[in-house]
């Protein structure tokens, strides 16, 4: 049974971050990652073909809305995004500091 990789790329090289799974775990896993926003590359590997990829996207998700969005969905989802920026940074800090 071939196993694949999963990878990241950050920072300006490619990390694994999920190892040895089915192929069927990969493809499904990028799958869902194309609904996630913002988010980095990623791709699904086995040996040194790439099967499949996902491009970073730096746009922040406003969310299920019907119609189009208004102003204040947009400031809503802005306000997400900083709270998310927040906890990330903290738990950056924390990592770091260890």
């Amino acid at each position: 049974m071939k196993l694949f990789n999963i990878e990241s790329h950050f920072n300006g090289e490619w990390r694994k971050i999920i190892h040895s799974v089915s192929r069927e775990f990969a493809l499904g896993y990028l799958q869902c990652y194309r609904h996630s926003m913002p988010r980095n590359a990623m791709r699904a590997i086995c040996g040194e073909k790439v099967i499949d990829s996902v491009d970073e996207k730096q746009d922040v998700s406003v969310g299920m809305i019907a119609g189009w969005p208004t102003p204040e969905q947009y400031r809503h989802a802005a306000a997400k995004a900083l709270e998310k920026a927040d906890a990330i940074e903290v738990f950056n800090n924390k990592r770091n500091n260890v």
